[in-house]
């Protein structure tokens, strides 16, 4: 079919047997088991210490099934544009046919399937775990972390700094438009990963990393650190003169002229945490930030495709660095951990999953090359 290459689409992105390369069927067997287990400690925690959680309530199961439709949507969408500009010989609607159907294998939906099913149960568990966090450890380190904020950045609180660049209701803004797309950026990283199956070992490293930050950062970091972040400063601590009381205001006088979407997101996790009830989205942790080793992870994830990818993603990490404090989320000390602790992860999990990879025999890659 011309530009088309069917062999490309079915054997090529599709190759069972690769170089080093995990099972992804096991893989699957190895990431269900990870989730089972967090959401089995979770529910234990939650209730030797009687908390009000159930973590086996699935907040997002209908958030993130939507969110896989729009994927693959948009997904079809690309790979339809990707034939038509290769300018197929034949029928056009027979080509995008033959593409669609090349890529969306049983063996690609039955190796994706797992992940995407237990990732709202996964996300569910870790919610209930982020609202205990308070409960189980009272904040206490945000007094400690601002003065090592301003320490760290030369007697000068580090939204200070940003505040000559982002200090118009524009820029603020747009900075917080840029902060809450990491939500729809997320599991769209999620879902291209799960339907990967041409990335060698890229995929599984990817997607381990993806838990073990969310479980080592996420969870354990966060309950040693417990920390509720500048924008609640004055709330937690109102014993105390709040070094973030003028950003704030700045805020919420941007918020007048062109809309700051994170207020409103601090006002719904405020009285989430006030009310003591779990909502979807809600629990309130700033050290470590999770949007920051995400952002990391995802640049990681895109770091082999080229220099494009690593400059787009590289430019991504940087605006949710700056937005996480000049939107009052988090201490800078927060990213700065975040990114490192992200970094020894993914090397763990670039370890573990070498370990996994089993080297096909000689005839097994003769065959998958045919």
């Amino acid at each position: 079919m011309g530009g088309v290459d069917v062999q490309d689409m079915t054997v090529i992105n599709e190759r069972v047997i690769e170089e080093g390369r995990v099972s992804p069927f096991l893989f699957s067997c190895i990431f269900v088991g990870i989730v089972a287990a967090y959401i089995l400690s979770v529910y234990g925690l939650t209730s030797t210490y009687d908390l009000p959680f159930n973590p086996f309530n699935s907040f997002y199961s209908l958030s993130l099934s939507l969110g896989t439709g729009v994927f693959l949507f948009y997904f079809l969408c690309f790979r339809i544009v990707r034939v038509v500009f290769s300018k197929p010989d034949g029928n056009l609607w027979l080509a995008i046919a033959s593409d669609i159907k090349g890529y969306l294998t049983v063996r690609r939906i039955a190796v994706a399937a797992p992940i995407l099913m237990m990732m709202p149960l996964f996300f569910s568990a870790f919610t209930m775990m982020k609202n205990s966090i308070p409960v189980l450890v009272p904040f206490y380190l945000d007094p400690w972390l601002a003065e090592a904020d301003r320490v760290l950045h030369f007697g000068i609180e580090p939204w200070r700094w940003l505040d000559s660049v982002l200090g118009s209701a524009f820029m603020a803004m747009a900075i917080s438009f840029f902060y809450k797309i990491w939500f729809m950026i997320k599991y769209g990283m999620v879902c291209w990963q799960a339907f990967r199956l041409d990335a060698g070992r890229e995929r599984e490293q990817f997607l381990l990393a993806l838990l073990l930050c969310w479980i080592v950062i996420g969870t354990f970091m966060a309950l040693l650190l417990s920390s509720a972040g500048p924008c609640y400063f004055g709330l937690v601590y109102p014993d105390l003169v709040d070094p973030y009381a003028e950003l704030m205001h700045k805020l919420q006088d941007a918020n007048k002229v062109f809309p700051v979407f994170d207020l409103v997101a601090q006002d719904y996790l405020w009285k989430s945490y006030d009310g003591h009830y779990a909502v979807p989205f809600s629990g309130i942790s700033a050290m470590p930030s999770m949007h920051l080793s995400m952002a990391t992870l995802f640049l990681l994830g895109v770091w082999h495709m080229g220099a494009f990818w690593r400059w787009l993603f590289g430019v991504y990490l940087v605006l949710i660095l700056a937005g996480s404090v000049y939107l009052g989320w988090h201490y800078a000390l927060d990213g700065y951990v975040a990114i490192l602790v992200t970094l020894v992860l993914w090397q763990i999990s670039g370890f573990i999953t070498r370990k996994l990879a089993i080297a096909p025999t000689p005839c097994a890659r003769s065959n998958a090359m045919e």
